[in-house]
């Protein structure tokens, strides 16, 4: 039998996505369109070369891409979703290139026209210095002029909740029903917010199988983020909306950053 691969990061900087949590993903966002889908894939084509996906998960976007024929890469800290990528791409019917790491600790061979990161996965890496090092690292893997890409959200005032909320629900293949639950609870590190998620998963309405972790998310205001990545040594900063279809507006709680190394 093969060892268990390593892990790569924390739970704190997001790296929980194991057990029930990994098994969950896809049946939960089957039906979601987060609509960044064609954004990610033009930034790919109009900036050619190759590209880098942070926290490519189980490819919602990845294995798509390879399928269109675009040169894109993805990189994650769970072995788990990595393999569950893979087997989506062999039943695509195409190949893809993976690497097993975390974003605040990534070396690779190459470097890249573009790094991306969608859907807030980003804000998993919650600790200042991390997030740093996880900049410095896209920094480094860019080729010059080539352009970042983040999706991140705005602080919000959520305050702790006394019980937890249902978040998603979807029904397995086998039949038995997934339910994800989330309590917003008290934090300790000032621009980190602390959410307690639990995944159940229930057989005749019976819990058989329950798993629950916090998940840390720094969120970050727009001009502090273009702020911290001109420090890193980025250019060409640009704030859009969540989907990259438009300015960001005063009323955009989600948005991606646009930044070119110099």
């Amino acid at each position: 039998m093969a060892a268990t691969p390593a892990r790569r990061s924390s739970p704190e900087q997001g790296d929980f996505y194991y057990g029930l949590v990994a098994a969950a993903y896809d049946p939960y966002l089957a039906a979601v369109d987060f609509g960044d889908a064609p954004f990610y894939e033009r930034l790919i084509r109009q900036q050619g070369g190759a590209a880098l996906e942070l926290a490519c998960g189980t490819g919602r976007l990845l294995v798509p891409y390879r399928a269109a024929g675009l040169a894109v890469e993805g990189l994650d800290a769970s072995a788990e979703m990595l393999d569950r990528c893979r087997d989506k791409a062999a039943a695509a019917g195409v190949a893809v290139t993976l690497h097993h790491a975390a974003m605040e600790a990534f070396a690779l061979p190459r470097r890249y026209r573009l790094l991306y990161c969608a859907v807030g996965s980003f804000m998993l890496v919650s600790d200042q210095a991390a997030r740093e090092a996880a900049l410095a690292a896209c920094h480094a893997h860019l080729e010059p002029g080539g352009l970042l890409a983040l999706s991140l959200e705005r602080p919000s005032a959520t305050p702790p909740m006394a019980e937890p909320r249902l978040r998603r629900e979807a029904k397995r293949a086998d039949g038995a029903l997934l339910r994800a639950w989330e309590q917003a609870v008290a934090g300790d590190t000032p621009g980190v917010e602390c959410w307690r998620m639990r995944n159940e998963v229930l057989v005749d309405g019976a819990v058989v199988a329950s798993e629950t972790h916090v998940m840390r998310l720094r969120t970050e205001a727009p001009e502090t983020a273009a702020a911290l990545l001109a420090a890193r040594g980025f250019g060409e900063i640009a704030l859009l909306d969540a989907k990259g279809e438009r300015p960001l507006s005063a009323d955009d709680e989600s948005y991606i950053v646009l930044a070119r190394r110099r």
